[in-house]
């Protein structure tokens, strides 16, 4: 899916740079099919392809993540290569819509205007750590989480 979108952003970035004032019907859906893109990698799809794509880098033998598959040996090292490719062109591509999807009117009925900040840049970071902390610290059980709230 990204390498699609990601296709679909230098199709239309070229067909924006060689049209002079023109606009067609494929060039208005493609600019609407990345804005929603955008939205989504920036608000719903961070947390669960930065889950997937950890997961993927991370293999310990007694997880129930990876099922039969053994870690660091045979089949395990593509999945490993795909979550390394697929975790660093998804937190290139958020880090992109991050600094260039910003509604900067504050008066804006979109309800995610805002000034432009370094702020988006560490909600990423944080969307990064959530999962890398769940994957790391798989042994936690729902007791010990449910124990602890309870008073």
């Amino acid at each position: 899916m990204q390498l699609i979108m990601l296709l679909l952003a230098v199709v239309t970035a070229i067909y924006l740079a060689k049209s002079k004032r023109k606009t067609s019907t494929v060039l208005t859906y493609s600019l609407k099919v990345l804005s929603v893109y955008g939205l989504l990698i920036n608000h719903v799809l961070a947390l669960p392809a930065f889950q997937l794509f950890i997961n993927a880098m991370i293999c310990n033998d007694d997880d129930n993540l990876h099922g039969g598959i053994q870690c660091y040996q045979g089949i395990y090292f593509f999945h490993l290569v795909m979550g390394i490719i697929g975790f660093i062109t998804f937190f290139s591509v958020s880090i992109l819509f991050c600094l260039l999807y910003n509604e900067l009117n504050p008066y804006s009925k979109i309800p995610f205007a805002s000034p432009q900040s370094k702020l988006n840049l560490g909600k990423i970071l944080l969307k990064i750590v959530i999962p890398l902390y769940f994957t790391l610290d798989y042994k936690v059980t729902k007791d010990f989480l449910w124990d602890s709230l309870m008073f």
